[in-house]
């Protein structure tokens, strides 16, 4: 790319000096009484290719926008010039695929005009998209000196959402809690009278009959008695992240969150209590969302798809045995037999292989 540039500066020179060199050959050997007139127009022509990006430069301006399927990005010319040359090079990413799409765009500005482009995604793959402006440039009607427009413009992600279809699942009704449950959440509260998950100072807006009026005699002092949350039927939906690197994962990749999503979904209408978790390999943190609905389904699978694949991949991360203790059933969407092991130790395991 830079020693294409070379070249067309280059290319670029050498005409204007050729160009120099002949309106100065008729200016001194030509008997013609206007012989100045090409050296002349030559230095107008000159003039309007450097200063027309010059000015327009700073008067460029741009407004993005979201729409369901694209985006749209307008921009601005804020001056009451003519742009000739407006050159826009774009760069779609969908940073759970990984894939990468270019558009570069070449459009004259009108005075006081607005040019809207959308960025359509030629992909069918589900994913979080971001449109971002690799490079903007003006230049004159000869594009003899362009100019570059300094702008970081960079869309929110847009979302195409994965096919999801009924799965059948096997669990008990999360909703009916055990209450003689000989297992309860280490660091999640709950409303089971029969399980004391921790004992703390009263604090404005706690209930009364929370007050544990026993040990607050002893203590001298108000204490609280927390109650413990059963989680004999307490699911936990992993999707385990896919190494997209290599072409042929990708279509691993949308299969596992096409199970991942399906599965969800077929939790809520079975009316089970279940949390989705996944790795988030950008922050190394590994995220768990309580779902209750459809609404929350969505939002968690958008999440889960800006996150999943941004960073490096790592191949070795562990699910911290603090969310695995709270939970029973595991349901984990992976191709791998990685940490199956760990969670088999704290409840039932089912795995879903995307390939």
């Amino acid at each position: 790319m830079k020693s294409k540039e070379r070249n067309e500066r280059l290319k670029t020179t050498a005409t204007i000096v050729i160009g120099y060199i002949l309106c100065i050959m008729v200016l001194i050997f030509s008997p013609w009484k206007f012989s100045s007139l090409p050296l002349f127009t030559w230095l107008l022509v000159t003039a309007f290719e450097i200063g027309i990006p010059l000015v327009a430069v700073r008067y460029i301006g741009y407004e993005v926008d979201r729409d369901v399927r694209s985006n749209k990005i307008a921009i601005l010319n804020k001056s009451i010039l003519y742009i000739p040359i407006f050159i826009l090079s774009l760069v779609l990413r969908n940073s759970y695929t990984k894939e990468e799409q270019s558009m570069r765009i070449i459009k004259p500005l009108m005075p006081k005009g607005r040019l809207t482009l959308r960025g359509e995604v030629s992909s069918d793959h589900p994913g979080a998209i971001l449109m971002e402006v690799d490079s903007m440039m003006v230049a004159g009607f000869l594009h003899w000196f362009p100019m570059k427009v300094k702008a970081s413009v960079k869309s929110d992600y847009y979302h195409v959402m994965p096919f999801t279809e009924k799965r059948e699942v096997n669990i008990d009704n999360g909703n009916i809690y055990d209450m003689e449950s000989f297992k309860y959440a280490l660091n999640k509260r709950g409303d089971d009278p029969g399980e004391t998950f921790g004992i703390r100072e009263y604090r404005p807006g706690d209930k009364v009959k929370a007050i544990h009026w026993k040990l607050s005699a002893k203590m001298r002092g108000i204490v609280i008695r927390e109650l413990g949350l059963p989680i004999e039927n307490k699911v936990l939906l992993i999707l385990d992240p896919v190494d997209v690197a290599e072409r042929n994962k990708i279509a691993e990749a949308v299969n596992a969150l096409e199970i991942y999503a399906s599965t969800a979904y077929s939790l809520v209408e079975a009316n089970i209590d279940f949390a989705m978790g996944w790795y988030d390999s950008n922050d190394d943190y590994f995220h768990e969302r309580s779902v209750m609905s459809k609404d929350d389904i969505l939002r968690t699978i958008k999440d889960t798809m800006e996150t999943i694949n941004v960073g490096k991949f790592e191949d070795n991360y562990m699910i911290p045995d603090m969310v695995i203790s709270d939970y029973s059933h595991f349901i984990i969407v992976t191709s791998e037999l990685k940490d199956i092991e760990r969670l088999t130790l704290n409840g039932t395991v089912t795995q879903y292989n995307p390939i």
